[in-house]
């Protein structure tokens, strides 16, 4: 609980939430931008990539405040099994090019 941590603790959590609030602001704003220039389209699920998407209970928090389902990405949403001569010690460290190729 945040009321028993120590204060540098605190500090540390307080910067995450403020931080986490300021992307979740920035995604809605996207979102929101890209939406209204194509009525067709509708939102149906938001998939994290990256760094940030190891960040504990962010996914929830964006799902919460954006009201979509997230998830975050797996190599195996993307890939049948190992590439011949490709070593992953790391399997995160490849999410963000995963991701772009989710997107072609």
């Amino acid at each position: 609980p945040e009321a028993d941590a120590d204060p540098r603790t605190q500090a540390v959590m307080t910067l995450a939430s403020t931080w986490a609030g300021r992307v979740i602001g920035e995604v809605r704003n996207s979102l929101d931008y890209y939406l209204a220039g194509h009525p067709e389209e509708s939102l149906s699920e938001i998939v994290l990539t990256g760094r940030g998407a190891l960040i504990d209970v962010f996914d929830s928090r964006l799902q919460t405040e954006l009201r979509t389902p997230v998830r975050v990405i797996s190599l195996d949403d993307v890939a049948r099994g190992p590439r011949r001569g490709v070593r992953v010690e790391h399997p995160h460290s490849l999410a963000i090019a995963a991701g772009l190729a989710m997107a072609s």
